[in-house]
């Protein structure tokens, strides 16, 4: 079983996903728009945000 998933990890998944192309991350826009958007560092001077954050819904 740990073999298995070790072939399923390391193989078959990165070569579905290099065969899938940048279809690997489209997002529908609805969905886009309901999730939070978040950045790992801070805006730059040159990116302005386009919109401030609100509170966090649990």
């Amino acid at each position: 079983m740990a073999l298995d998933a070790f072939v399923l990890r390391t193989v078959v998944v990165p070569a579905v996903m290099h065969l899938c192309g940048r279809a690997n991350w489209w997002l529908p826009a609805w969905l886009d728009r309901r999730l939070p958007h978040l950045t790992v560092e801070p805006p730059t001077e040159e990116e302005q945000p386009t919109h401030a954050p609100g509170p966090a819904l649990v």
